[in-house]
C-alpha cells in the first residue's frame, strides 16, 4: 500500500513538473503565483518545482505585480 501511494505521488509530481515547465516556456516572465493559480497547485509546490527540480534561480515571485 505504501509503494502504491508513493507511486501515485510520484506521478502527480511528474505531471506538475511538466505543466510548470510548459508555463514557463510559454512566458518567461510569468510569476509563481500566476503559475500556481493557473495549475491549481500551491505556491510552495510551484516554487519547489521551479527552484529545486528545474534549477531556475531567477524566479519572479509576483510580489510587485499590479495587474
Amino acid at each position: 500500500l505504501k509503494k502504491l501511494n508513493i507511486y501515485l505521488i510520484y506521478i502527480y509530481i511528474c505531471d506538475n513538473i511538466e505543466k510548470v515547465k510548459e508555463k514557463v516556456l510559454e512566458n518567461l516572465h510569468i510569476g509563481i503565483r500566476e503559475i500556481a493559480e493557473d495549475l491549481n497547485i500551491s505556491g510552495v509546490s510551484t516554487q519547489f518545482i521551479l527552484v529545486i527540480v528545474l534549477a531556475m534561480k531567477n524566479v519572479n515571485a509576483g510580489l510587485n505585480q499590479t495587474t
